[in-house]
């Protein structure tokens, strides 16, 4: 599908951020990058600016919901790690 993935570490735990890029890359998908990010967010979710099978099939293999991220590029999709995967 031509998607950016982009993993942003929301979870608390510094090497979370690298795990969940381990993930999408044994799933077979490309990893752009890899942020990391002082607040914590609860839970951990995809987000897209429009739907797209790479995020339906994120969102299957991480066990959580697809938001609507206004500022995302069309062709990105960003897997936020929240603290719930950090608790995993």
């Amino acid at each position: 599908e031509g998607r950016q993935i982009l993993v942003e570490n929301s979870s608390g735990a510094v090497d979370k951020g690298l795990l969940a890029a381990d993930i999408v890359g044994a799933v077979g998908g490309q990893v752009a990058g890899i942020s990391q990010r002082d607040d914590v967010v609860a839970e951990t979710f995809i987000g897209v600016s429009r739907d797209s099978y790479t995020a339906s099939y994120l969102a299957k293999i991480f066990d959580c919901d697809i938001k609507t991220l206004p500022d995302s590029g069309e062709r990105e999709v960003k897997v936020v790690v929240g603290w719930d995967f950090g608790q995993k």
